[in-house]
């Protein structure tokens, strides 16, 4: 699941339409879910953040965010991003097809990330 923070809802609609575009069979596509619902709210969090609702909790944000995640504990395998980290994904079929090109994507995702 994608939740992102309410000053990057433009997120969802450009993850949306990506994972559209490479269709509804593709594993990323299958197993990502988006949704937005405003931060703090106990009914949702509960719900979607509970012990074993999903495999891995990855949260990134604010310190205050990144504290409501990894207090709520359990046995749920939490991965911790905190402000300033993000993460990109590249293929392995990409990488083994032109790794020149997949490490200048990467280069520039991180250049344009802290920019």
């Amino acid at each position: 699941m994608v939740k992102p923070a309410a000053e990057a809802a433009a997120l969802v609609a450009a993850l949306g339409g990506a994972l559209r575009a490479v269709g509804a069979e593709h594993p990323l596509a299958r197993h990502t879910t988006l949704a937005y619902w405003r931060g703090g709210d106990r009914r949702v969090e509960d719900v979607l953040l509970a012990d074993g609702a999903f495999d891995r909790r990855v949260v990134w944000g604010s310190g205050e965010t990144v504290r409501n995640v990894v207090g709520r504990g359990g046995v749920t395998d939490t991965v911790v991003l905190g402000p300033r980290y993000s993460i990109s994904l590249l293929g392995g079929a990409f990488v083994r097809a032109d790794p020149y090109a997949a490490a200048r994507l990467a280069a520039v995702d991180s250049l344009v990330a802290n920019w």
